[in-house]
């Protein structure tokens, strides 16, 4: 249900596991990505967007310090 909410919000949200790779992203993500939840989900988010060599430098500090709840550029 609460998955549902992010659908209604317009800024492009994901979420990934400890090892990056996506578990949930709402509707404004795979619109702007132009992807279907399924081509995402268990993929490493830097292989989608943004499209990098590897994890954001805050989402590699954010999970070694343990604080996870929010990696942004």
């Amino acid at each position: 249900m609460y998955l549902q909410v992010f659908n209604l919000i317009k800024d492009l949200i994901f979420v990934h596991d400890s090892e990056y790779k996506i578990v949930f992203a709402n509707d404004a993500y795979l619109s702007f990505c132009e992807k279907k939840l399924e081509e995402v989900v268990g993929r490493p988010y830097y292989e989608i967007l943004p499209v990098r060599d590897g994890p954001l430098e805050s989402c590699l500090k954010s999970l070694k310090s343990g604080d996870v709840s929010e990696c942004s550029e």
